[in-house]
């Protein structure tokens, strides 16, 4: 997948695959604002992901200037285990 990334006014915005690596490594090492995972949730959307019903639909993923991430979480930890790369946006730059 080509990643198309557009910079305004200090946040840049991409669409990229992201791969249940990185989508761990983003849970693990800058997801410090996050409320607790609600479990029912990531279930319901793991599986969207395993039945073929999950899209690309506009919601992102978002991190501040800091690079902690402030919105996506329960999509990440979906795509963990889901284990297989999907595309969504990232958005970065957040005060």
């Amino acid at each position: 997948m080509e990643n198309n990334k557009i910079n305004y006014n200090g946040i840049s915005i991409e669409v990229k695959e992201i791969t249940p690596e990185l989508a761990k490594d983003i849970l693990e090492n800058h997801n410090n604002l996050n409320r607790n995972r609600n479990k029912d949730h990531v279930k319901s959307l793991l599986n969207n992901m395993k039945q073929g019903t999950w899209r690309f639909n506009g919601d992102t993923i978002r991190f501040d200037r800091g690079g902690e991430l402030i919105d996506g979480q329960h999509r990440l930890a979906a795509l963990v285990e889901f284990g297989k790369p999907l595309p969504m946006i990232v958005v970065k730059g957040f005060d």
